[in-house]
Parts: C-alpha cells; structure tokens; sequence
C-alpha cells in the first residue's frame, strides 16, 4: 500500500552532520592554525550534530523508508523494530506514525496498531495522510473481527471520487478477501491504473485475474512480481491454482513452497496454516499422477 512517494525524506538535516565532518578534514589538508583547535573539538561537534540528527524529522523518515523497503522483501518483524524505534523519537512526522500503525497490523499486532491508529485519528492531515489512515482502519477492522465486510462497510462513504490510491487499493484487496471477484477486479485495476509499479497493488490484481479466468494477464503480471519486485505469498499461492488446473503439480508444489520461505503477515488471503495444507494436497495429487 505505501510507495516510494508515501514516506519521504528530508536530507538537508543531514546538512549540519556532513559539515562538521568535512570542515576539520579541509582544515587539515590545508595545514592552517585552526586546524589543531577543530580537532580539539571534534568530538563535541559530532555529538552535537549527532543530536540534532536524532531529533529531526529527517531521521524517523529514514528509519521508515528502510522498514517500507524491508516490506517489499517480506521482512515485516524487522520493518516493525525499525518503525518502532522511529516513533519513539522527538518530532516523528504524523506520516511516520500512520505508517508503524500500518506495520504493526501486518505483524498481527491488533491491539497495537489500533492503539497507534487512535492517537493520531484527530490530528491535522493531509487528503493522502487520511486516505492512508482511513485504509489502514479499514484492514484492521477486517483482520480484527475475520470479516472483510466490516472493513467495506466502514470504506462505504469513503469510496469517492478521486479516492487516493490507498482506498482503491484497500476495497480491491478486501474484496478479494470476500470472494467478490468481479468487484475486486474493478478496485484492482483502478488502483493499477494509479500506481502499475506497486507491488502489493500487482499482486492485488494477479488475485483477480486468477479468479476471473484471465490465466494469460494473470502470468504476465506475475512475472513482473517474480522478476522484478518479489512475489506475495499470496500472488504465489493464487498461481500455484492456476498450475494445478493445468495439471502442473510439480510448479505448484514449487510455488508453495516459495510462499511457506516468505515471512506472511496478518493481511494474508491465504495463511500458513492454509499454505501447508495445500502442499500435502498438492503432494498427493503428484503421487496419484
């Protein structure tokens, strides 16, 4: 759901930080008196400028750009130190904070994220900061009671014109969850349409076409995931059907077992315990083949 563009960072904090690095350096290059009194005081400069590092926005921006890039990797325990240790942090941006919410709920932690979610519900945001808001509330609602209608039902006066991508992507994925195939597929392609390099929306829209018969769209999206930005357990899980129906075990087999080496998370279509099931079934249909 967060792209490249959801969290952003701030690299002129860093500003402060690089001179005082770089200052002393040209001082003794250039061999002047002042040298020896910057090297004096070096090391106050840098825990000076190491304090203001941590306390900027530009810092907890950073934290959470590297737990986004560890998302995409299925990494999500070691996403939730990096968001965890980012919102402790003086000044953490409301984006930041919205976004450990999100990070929690894929690790499962439901008390939590709803917890995380409470405390910024009433602050200032901008129409993306309350689309993602509102997305994520809605994931956890379905997570929270095992029911994706609760999280359509609370989409319902969100859903409108010109929605920010996180909501069509959201009511696609819900969707999906609720079995509503032609529905989802429509979410699906419309948040496609906003953001075709996002990986979650990708595999939101490889579900789709695996459900509606469109095998062939299904496969090119897929290699995409495959190839360029790392498959879902889910993506690998809805191909792996498609494989069974063409008699395929073999790569079914092999897709699943890709899924079980994936860290899943609480939003998962398919759980681990639904993965495992499936590769015993799997497994004997090659035996009886």
């Amino acid at each position: 759901m967060y792209g490249k563009k959801a969290i952003y960072f701030n690299y002129k904090s860093f500003g402060g930080f690089i001179a005082f690095i770089l200052v002393p350096a040209l001082l003794v290059l250039s061999g002047g008196s002042m040298a020896y009194m910057f090297l004096a005081w070096q090391p106050i400069f840098i825990g000076i400028s190491a304090a203001i590092l941590l306390s900027s926005p530009g810092f907890p921006r950073l934290l959470a750009i590297n737990a986004n890039a560890d998302l995409k990797e299925n990494k999500y325990k070691k996403a939730l130190k990096k968001t965890g240790r980012a919102v402790k942090l003086p000044f953490a941006p409301l984006n930041v904070k919205t976004f450990h919410a999100y990070v929690l709920l894929l690790n499962g932690k439901i008390p939590e994220a709803k917890d995380a979610l409470t405390k910024v519900k009433d602050k200032e945001m901008s129409y993306s900061e309350k689309s993602k808001w509102e997305a994520i509330n809605a994931q956890l609602l379905w997570v929270e009671s095992d029911n994706p209608d609760e999280g359509l039902k609370y989409l319902e006066d969100k859903d409108r014109k010109g929605a920010d991508e996180a909501i069509a992507y959201t009511k696609g994925k819900l969707l999906n969850a609720s079995d509503a195939t032609a529905a989802a597929r429509k979410y699906n392609e419309s948040s496609y349409e906003m953001h075709n390099a996002n990986r979650d929306i990708l595999s939101n829209l490889v579900i789709s076409y695996c459900r509606t018969g469109q095998t062939r769209d299904a496969k090119i999206l897929f290699r995409t995931l495959y190839n360029d930005l790392g498959c879902t357990s889910d993506s690998l899980y809805f191909m792996a059907n498609i494989k069974e129906t063409e008699n395929k075990y073999k790569d079914a087999v092999e897709f699943i077992k890709a899924a079980l080496e994936i860290e899943t998370s609480a939003t998962d279509i398919a759980n681990r315990s639904q993965l495992e099931k499936y590769l015993e079934e799997l497994n004997r249909g090659i035996y009886e083949i």
